[in-house]
């Protein structure tokens, strides 16, 4: 989840998503696991968590929206977080985040065609909930033609087994009267 009560942290987050200007998370927006470096859980105890200084750092940009991202939380959001006082941070904590820039290669390399294909295949997020649901129609008559046909095959067979129990009833009537 994006961390909406923590405005700083979340400002970094968009610039390294560097999605459309505009765009807002949402208290149901998610991102997943795969956008995040393995230093950033804590996988102490059964649940995996993510850190609370956390930063999404691995995106496949196309060569159009490359940006430089930034691969550490500043010591002074770390500290307002913790309740800590500045003062233990060295001045470049202070002052900086490490930035990372993305290699550059020349235009028509196989890097770049790459890179492309990589982000064609990069995970697409619904915008919004109300998009997720004009989707979801389809899947929702499947589903119910789904549920009719159990449903007329659990009565078809409730009708069989009652028809075999009355055979079987008279067949047993038949035995006595003969006896």
């Amino acid at each position: 989840k994006f961390p909406l009560t923590r405005p700083e942290l979340l400002e970094l987050w968009l610039h390294n998503l560097n999605r459309e200007p505009g765009w807002e998370p949402n208290v149901r927006s998610v991102l997943c696991s795969d956008h995040f470096l393995e230093k950033c859980f804590d996988r102490t105890g059964q649940t995996v968590r993510l850190r609370a200084d956390a930063l999404p750092t691995i995106f496949a940009y196309p060569e159009d929206r490359v940006q430089d991202i930034i691969e550490t939380v500043p010591a002074t959001i770390k500290d307002a977080s913790t309740g800590k006082s500045g003062g233990s941070a060295t001045p470049a904590e202070d002052t900086e985040c490490m930035v990372v820039s993305p290699p550059s290669s020349p235009g028509g390399s196989p890097d770049s065609a790459r890179a492309r294909e990589v982000a064609a295949l990069e995970h697409s997020y619904h915008g919004t909930a109300v998009a997720a649901k004009r989707q979801g129609p389809d899947d929702r008559e499947v589903l119910k033609k789904k549920l009719k046909m159990s449903r007329q095959r659990v009565r078809r067979l409730e009708e069989k087994v009652s028809m075999l129990n009355d055979m079987v009833y008279s067949l047993l009537n038949q035995t006595i009267m003969e006896m």
